[in-house]
């Protein structure tokens, strides 16, 4: 039996959320998304997986009416992960996940939209390289703390960079390349692009503004 429910949605009144119960004999597909939800809330593995199968395809066709193809794998994965992250804080949804994943899933769409506009420039310096490891001298015009904050990277982080943000392959496609599933190659992106925002900061906040 899954544990005890020990959090109250923050936007759900206490009165108003349900308590645990045991789990009724049957498949998962006979569950509510309620009691689904309930055995989520309690740590059920199974019931999550359950709600993924139910929902997966409503939550990608409305990705793919906010993002290009090649990011609809990402949008998806992150908005379920974050939805499971906010169950596990004991907030989330409670009796309608769709709407809580529909909703998660635009402002996951934004979110993405703007980092693909602070890439934009890193981007650029990507368009230009290509060699032994992936990476050329970048032409005179490149931005010179882009181009060493770039450098700077691990060459597995260059690499998915490449292959994510010029060649538009999905977290599949990457993954297939690495050995790694989908939801991993898409967190590996990801800490990829973080890692060069982060190494493009620091060359900002270091260059020598005389040079």
């Amino acid at each position: 039996m899954p544990r005890a429910l020990t959090h109250t949605p923050a936007s759900t009144p206490a009165s108003d959320a349900p308590t645990l119960q045991p789990r009724r004999a049957g498949s998962a597909t006979d569950w509510s998304d309620t009691e689904l939800l309930l055995l989520v809330r309690g740590g059920d593995p199974a019931a999550y997986g359950e709600l993924y199968r139910r929902y997966e395809h409503e939550v990608r066709r409305f990705a793919r009416s906010l993002v290009c193809r090649d990011d609809v794998d990402d949008v998806v994965a992150e908005s379920f992960a974050k939805v499971l992250r906010a169950i596990d804080r004991g907030k989330g949804p409670v009796h309608h996940p769709a709407r809580y994943l529909m909703v998660t899933v635009r402002t996951t769409a934004a979110s993405l939209h703007g980092r693909r506009a602070n890439l934009a420039d890193m981007t650029h310096l990507l368009t230009a390289t290509a060699s032994t490891d992936g990476i050329e001298e970048p032409p005179a015009h490149t931005d010179p703390d882009l181009a060493a904050a770039f450098r700077s990277l691990q060459p597995r982080w260059r690499q998915v960079i490449w292959w994510s943000e010029i060649e538009g392959r999905s977290p599949t496609e990457i993954g297939q390349e690495l050995g790694l599933n989908a939801s991993a190659a898409a967190a590996l992106t990801y800490r990829a692009r973080r890692a060069l925002r982060g190494a493009y900061a620091e060359q900002l906040a270091t260059a020598d503004p005389h040079s």
